[in-house]
């Protein structure tokens, strides 16, 4: 039988069966499109923290405010001196206080671009493992004075002044009613093109950030880094050190919680892809489930259908088809109906995957850098698994079909 004639008979029997089929094809398109969308965004995921890791690098310390226990005295801002002082460790290179990021919206006559604002020290930019391409940083005179200048992501120029080629330095931005000079321009990372223009990165004098957007006092830090040389000293006696100097200042003795968390970047980045991978690992069992549900319900419908031709087997038998010729027939059905579920499934998958990065988009707080990522590779292995997962699950009533005795089949009603 041609493989032409093998694929209309499959379709005429999936519309020949039609709400059947459909409920078939249910368990076999939520399994699939589950998978595909929890690859998708996992995979955004672990891109989000493959850049943050590699931008910043396995020295860095990082001191964040409040124990996160849930204690609502379990917190104190890291002050000027806490940072002067780790800053005077004899190991510690350089180190900056962190404000918190803000989304704003930055524009220039009448263009506009979508913010993730931080405020940094005059080394805070470095620290944070971005690469300025253009222009330069901002001085301790302007730290000090809060001054309104501004580093931008290459993006930000691109989408608010088209045609400049030496990353706008000079030009205005106005964010939150105050106008920005761009003194500096830091180079893309991590997703690429994948943030585009609407959506990017920059950073100004943390002073300025608080003065201007957080009305904070200047003289206490929710965040710091340290830079840490590694050859003067190991990264795990650092955060020691360090953590007994901010335990001293704070007060705190004994078996006392912190009232700070110390960690490094990879150590940070490493909990959340844990976690992350936990999350996808449930997830896919789930997903898993309801695929062996449908492989049950492919296996129960080619065993009605098989049933339900015995005289159409009994015939062709008759006419000289081989066993070969009836298993065939059969596992193609299956594998059929298998795959139009999953590519029904990849469809809805991919869907749901960018329908997702809409709403990471709209949350801010960081989940904007969370972009689904389409792997061919993985959208074909799905299409030939669900052929296969098709063929194993149809495999029993085919053979059954198979071993038909032609009179036998003949003589059913």
């Amino acid at each position: 039988m041609g493989l032409r004639r093998l694929i209309s008979e499959a379709f005429q029997t999936l519309r020949s069966n039609k709400g059947r089929s459909f409920l078939t094809l249910i368990g076999i398109v939520i399994g699939i499109s589950s998978v595909i969308t929890i690859i998708s965004v996992g995979l955004g995921v672990q891109a989000y923290i493959d850049m943050e890791t590699s931008s910043l690098g396995a020295n860095v310390v990082m001191i964040r405010a409040g124990n996160f226990v849930g204690s609502e005295d379990g917190y104190s801002l890291i002050s000027r001196g806490d940072l002067n002082e780790i800053c005077g460790l004899p190991y510690v290179i350089d180190c900056t206080p962190v404000v918190e990021a803000i989304k704003v919206a930055g524009g220039a006559g009448d263009r506009s671009v979508s913010l993730i604002l931080y405020g940094y020290s005059e080394s805070g930019i470095d620290l944070a493992g971005n690469e300025l391409v253009h222009g330069r940083g901002y001085t301790k005179e302007e730290i000090l004075d809060a001054s309104p200048v501004i580093v931008t992501w290459q993006p930000v120029a691109e989408r608010l002044f088209p045609g400049v080629s030496n990353g706008a330095i000079g030009e205005k931005i106005l964010i939150d009613n105050v106008s920005y000079e761009i003194i500096g321009e830091y180079a893309e990372r991590g997703f690429g093109q994948a943030v585009t223009a609407q959506f990017s990165f920059a950073s100004v004098p943390y002073t300025a950030m608080q003065l201007r957007h957080l009305d904070a006092d200047r003289n206490h830090y929710a965040r710091m880094m340290a830079f840490v040389d590694l050859s003067a000293k190991p990264i795990g006696e650092a955060m020691d050190e360090i953590e007994t100097l901010l335990r001293r200042r704070h007060q705190i003795t004994g078996s006392e919680r912190s009232d700070f968390m110390i960690t490094t970047s990879t150590e940070m980045l490493g909990m959340i892809e844990t976690v992350t991978k936990t999350f996808v690992i449930f997830l896919s069992g789930a997903a898993g489930i309801s695929l062996l549900v449908a492989g049950i319900g492919i296996m129960n419908i080619m065993l009605v259908t098989v049933t339900e031709r015995t005289r159409e087997i009994g015939l062709r038998k008759a006419v000289g088809g081989t066993n070969f010729d009836i298993l065939t027939q059969f596992l193609f059905e299956a594998a059929v109906l298998s795959m139009v579920g999953g590519l029904i499934g990849i469809a809805l998958g991919l869907g749901a995957s960018f329908c997702l990065e809409a709403v990471f988009r709209s949350l801010g707080n960081g989940f904007e850098m969370i972009r689904a990522q389409v792997d061919v590779g993985v959208v074909g292995l799905t299409v030939l698994f669900a052929g296969t997962f098709g063929v194993v699950f149809g495999f029993a009533p085919a053979r059954r079909a198979a071993k038909m005795e032609p009179v036998l089949a003949l003589r059913s009603e």
